[in-house]
């Protein structure tokens, strides 16, 4: 017979600027067999900074605009480029609008913003459809170092053009 249990704690500690915010999650397993006895326990911890000096995020309207252009609709609508923002910041259920601008914004390492974002879509719809275009909303937030090194040369490049 084995049996599971875990357990989660979360963190949040504020200082002036910026907000951390750490999970742990300890999840044991014990198995019993007649005259054995097995437990392993496993741990993830993942830790999450926000900066809170700046309360609008300068790349919303390129988010918010890369959702319309995808979708075919406005955030207006309440529709799918509504929900695809919802990978922007956290949104008003009620209104197209930002709730919490710096929600991804805000995180300073672009990886974690990511990963927190299309993590934070499995609960912004009942509908699987609404959480994909969630997760593609997500997309805008992810590092692009190759594309952006090749921006880089072709702005030298061409710059004298």
């Amino acid at each position: 017979a084995a049996t599971t249990t875990s357990t989660t704690t979360t963190t949040t500690t504020t200082q002036p600027a910026t907000t951390t915010t750490t999970t742990t999650t300890t999840t044991t397993t014990t198995t019993t067999q007649p005259e054995t006895t097995t437990t392993a326990a496993a741990t993830t911890t993942s830790t999450i900074t926000t900066t809170t000096e700046a309360q609008t995020c300068p790349h919303l309207p390129a988010c918010y605009t890369r959702c319309e252009d995808r979708w075919r609709d406005t955030l207006s609508d309440m529709n799918f480029s509504y929900n695809c923002a919802k990978g922007c910041a956290a949104m008003s259920p009620t209104s197209p609008v930002a709730s919490d601008p710096m929600k991804y914004c805000g995180i300073s390492h672009k990886t974690q913003a990511f990963q927190y974002c299309h993590s934070e879509c499995d609960h912004a719809s009942d509908s699987s459809g609404l959480r994909e275009r969630c997760r593609w909303g997500c997309q805008f937030w992810r590092p692009c170092p190759v594309i952006e090194d090749c921006l880089t040369r072709c702005e030298v490049y061409w710059k004298d053009f």
